[in-house]
């Protein structure tokens, strides 16, 4: 029926009229005859539409009357069947199968009842306090409603008929208020949450509608409001709806009656219960307040020194990737408009204040799509701000963060801004040419973790990031130009930046890389004869990262040039750092290189890293450096992995020197040493095989035996821990069933590294400050100023010590199974284990 007045409403309003006449008299005599509830409710539900859809004028005093007696007859019809149900209940013949039946009547009898209450709705909202003359026939029926005895559906559906007349016939409605005011405040502490919504929703049209005379009502029921919102269980599935109407109510009587409640005192509560997630109606009521407010600037929403603006921008974030206000509401324009009066609040940026950037880049996180409106003009100012050195390294690297988010929040969006990413990727490149210079760079032994704060690393990460979040068809040829000019600049800084540059876009743009591989691998090697250290350090950088990301390609194509290329830089003897970093490309080369490729250079290879290793032991013993050293070890141990049987020949030439390192290799700083070569020893015994490893491998399990003796004296993050578990595995593939004798001394600390338990935490953005994600902690953004935390130090560890349980099955079968209930106990729960996906797949 409403369709058909709207489809009547094109031709006129006589012609809609006419409609309307022939409907209504229908309508009401089906209302008052049809014995089918279902039938009855739909007639009910589309004789309220079209009765809103008509509006005031459209039922005359006839259709007052007989609508009158009818909704009256409906009332009395339902108290007369709860009264007959109630009796049924008494009834000596009374049993389960009773009970469900009188069950299904009561449920029919409440839907009728919403269905009265939405035709009153109608009516009120079409004829306002005009009707309240024919209303009162009903109001004592209405006031039965709402009496504590009654069920809490007649209780929620008869207050909410006269939240209607507050809201629609006020202030006339208050000459009622003797019946409904004083139920009305207490049912907000009623235990129904259908109720205490409903009577929420009253106290908020009380505020926004009902006038003077409501006043007192209003204060009476703030304290009452605010018990329901702080109960521990407020926010959960069946009282949420409750929960959202009182903080709207707390809103509408600070924004309608703020003379009834203290605001300043109630004002940051207010704003710390948004944003409203499940009733979308109200939700856009409190989106409305909060845009009044931060359009006057009221200070206490914004806080001191605008500290609330990231808890301003998280709620809006919040509100709109729930749709909690749709695209078409007048309050999103609101919203937007109060974005960009935070956006012009960012210039507090040239006061040191980072806050709202690192709100934005929340909301490029969790909600970029709200962003859409103004994404231009968000872009630009991003850009701005990253381009200027006046700001902290900070502040810049915030602006572009924002940027290299939504490139993986939102890559579609981005991408149709590619003129701004195209800006942005020269500011990338400008960061990762802001080094120092250090003349004593290239000669330190200990490596510090790169500086996570420097502009440098930010430009890298930034560059790696938005080339895999965009792809390589967008971001190369933007690129490609800026990395050329830099590789022919005279200045150092642009040549490494430029190849470090190459080795961060690798994995983005891959298709697009690997058609030109040859004309970059060729202009690549050249640096590695650089005259400046860091240059030559860059290139290795970017052979080693392009072996990987490229492999097994990099390794067909470019093995001759490439090895030879890492060999003479690996000479570098005045030059440590480079001559380590050249050995770690070396790995990354021969750990993809397929084994047929290696063969023919293990000569060559072998003869280098032997005269390498002798000279760097030496070193060891007469000054103590061993950086070079832990490479060239690992090195050693990637080309007998990968050659196999084929490193027999010079298993002679190696072992005598790496179980020197082992035995001799005690003190803490040499930690990482020793534990590489633990592996080396272990992976060159399984390349060669039981036969040639057995006249060592005696002497090489007591040194393995003994490490593992002081296994309960090593620090929780000593690096031989985990080589000592993968080394004890090798071994076990090596001896077969003669290392189940050591099961005894290996099992422990297996079991215990196996059984390492992750910190985790939920922290604010004030905590996080204090914790590093340098420390071995990651986060994961839960929105409304929280992160979930979880200390990633040991996982790694607990990883291996699964697998290695599963080779030792595998391995020993029979032989081990006086281990298997204890660690069938480990791994069940594991299961469940979420936080690494190696781990769950073992259990698995």
């Amino acid at each position: 029926m409403p369709l058909l007045l709207e489809c009547a409403r094109v031709r006129g309003p006589e012609y809609l009229t006419q409609m309307w006449h022939f409907m209504c008299d229908a309508l009401i005599k089906s209302i008052g005859t049809e014995p089918d509830s279902d039938v009855l409710s739909e007639i009910m539900h589309s004789f309220a539409k079209c009765i809103e859809l008509m509006g005031d004028g459209c039922l005359n005093n006839e259709h007052f009357e007989e609508l009158g007696g009818i909704l009256k007859g409906k009332l009395e019809e339902h108290f007369k069947n709860q009264e007959l149900r109630q009796a049924k209940r008494q009834d000596e013949d009374y049993d389960e199968q009773v009970e469900e039946s009188l069950q299904d009547e009561d449920e029919n009898d409440v839907y009728i009842l919403t269905k009265v209450s939405d035709i009153l709705h109608s009516v009120f909202s079409s004829y306002k306090e005009k009707v309240l003359p024919w209303f009162e026939q009903l109001l004592q029926l209405i006031v039965q409603l709402i009496c504590p005895n009654r069920p809490w559906a007649d209780r929620q559906w008869g207050l909410c008929i006269f939240d209607d007349v507050v809201e629609h016939c006020s202030p006339s409605s208050f000459k009622y208020a003797e019946y409904f005011l004083r139920p009305m405040v207490q049912s907000l502490g009623d235990t129904s949450p259908e109720v205490r919504q409903a009577a929420a929703y009253g106290v908020g049209v009380m505020a926004q509608y009902g006038g003077e005379s409501y006043r007192p009502f209003c204060t009476e029921a703030i304290p009452m409001l605010v018990r329901v919102i702080q109960v521990a269980d407020s926010r959960s599935k069946e009282n949420v709806n409750a929960t959202e109407n009182c903080i709207s109510a707390v809103g509408k009587v600070m924004r309608f009656r703020p003379e009834c409640v203290n605001v300043n005192e109630i004002l940051p509560h207010w704003l710390s219960w948004l944003p409203l997630n499940e009733d979308k109606e109200e939700a856009v009521h409190t989106f409305d307040f909060l845009c009044d407010l931060i359009e006057s600037n009221n200070p206490i929403v914004l806080g001191p020194d605008n500290a609330n603006l990231p808890k301003i921008f998280l709620i809006i974030a919040d509100g709109v990737a729930n749709e909690s206000v749709k695209s078409e509401d007048a309050c999103r324009i609101r919203l937007a408009n109060v974005i960009r009066q935070v956006q012009a609040v960012n210039e507090s940026c040239y006061q040191g204040d980072d806050s709202v950037l690192k709100s934005l880049v929340e909301i490029a996180d969790t909600a970029p799509k709200y962003l859409r409106p103004n994404l231009e003009a968000t872009l630009q100012l991003c850009l701005k701000l990253c381009a200027d050195t006046n700001l902290t390294n900070m502040q810049r690297q915030l602006a572009l963060e924002v940027i290299v988010t939504l490139s993986e929040t939102a890559a579609a969006m981005l991408r149709k801004h590619t003129a701004i990413v195209a800006q942005s990727v020269p500011q990338m490149l400008a960061m990762m040419v802001d080094l120092e210079d250090d003349d004593e760079w290239a000669m330190a032994d200990e490596l510090e973790d790169d500086d996570f704060d420097s502009n440098a690393v930010a430009g890298e990460s930034a560059l790696d990031r938005i080339a895999c979040g965009l792809g390589g068809k967008i971001i190369l040829p933007m690129i490609k130009q800026h990395i050329m000019q830099m590789l022919q600049n005279p200045d150092w800084k642009y040549r490494h930046a430029g190849l470090m540059a190459l080795s961060a876009i690798g994995e983005g743009c891959h298709q697009q890389m690997e058609a030109i591989l040859q004309e970059i691998v060729s202009f690549v090697l050249l640096f590695c004869s650089d005259p400046h250290p860091r240059v030559r350090y860059a290139a290795c950088n970017a052979i080693g990262q392009m072996a990987t990301d490229f492999a097994p390609t990099f390794q067909k194509k470019f093995h001759d040039k490439v090895i030879s290329a890492l060999l003479q830089t690996m000479e570098d003897q005045s030059n440590p750092r480079v001559q380590a970093h050249a050995a770690a490309a070396l790995i990354n080369f021969t750990e993809d290189c397929p084994k047929s490729l290696l063969i023919p250079y293990l000569d060559s290879l072998v003869q280098h890293l032997h005269v390498i290793m002798v000279a760097k032991l030496q070193e060891l013993i007469q000054k103590g450096t061993k950086l070079v050293l832990e490479q060239v070890v690992t090195s050693i141990a990637s080309v007998a992995d990968t050659a196999e049987e084929k490193f027999v020949p010079y298993y002679d030439l190696f072992m005598p020197s790496l179980k020197h390192i082992v035995e001799n290799a005690v003190q803490k700083e040499l930690r990482l040493l020793r534990g590489k070569t633990i592996e080396c020893i272990s992976l060159i015994g399984l390349a060669v095989g039981k036969e040639k490893f057995m006249p060592d491998a005696s002497a090489v399990m007591q040194l393995l035996l003994k490490t593992q003796t002081d296994f309960n004296d090593l620090e929780d993050d000593d690096p031989q821990i985990s080589y000592m578990i993968s080394a004890w595995a090798r071994m076990c593939k090596i001896l077969g069933k003669e290392f189940q004798q050591y099961l005894p001394v290996v099992m422990g600390p297996l079991m215990k590294t196996a059984s390492i338990k992750p910190e985790v935490a939920l922290l604010d953005t004030q905590d996080m400050e204090n914790i590093s994600e340098d420390d071995g902690w990651e986060f994961v953004n839960l929105g409304d100023q929280q992160s979930f935390g979880i200390k990633t130090a040991g996982l790694e560890e607990k990883a291996t010590a699964c697998q290695m349980l599963v080779c030792y099955a595998k391995e020993l079968k029979e032989g081990f199974v006086e281990y298997t209930e204890q660690v069938v106990k480990l791994m069940v729960p594991l299961l469940k284990f979420y936080f690494h996906d190696d781990i769950l797949f073992v259990e698995i």
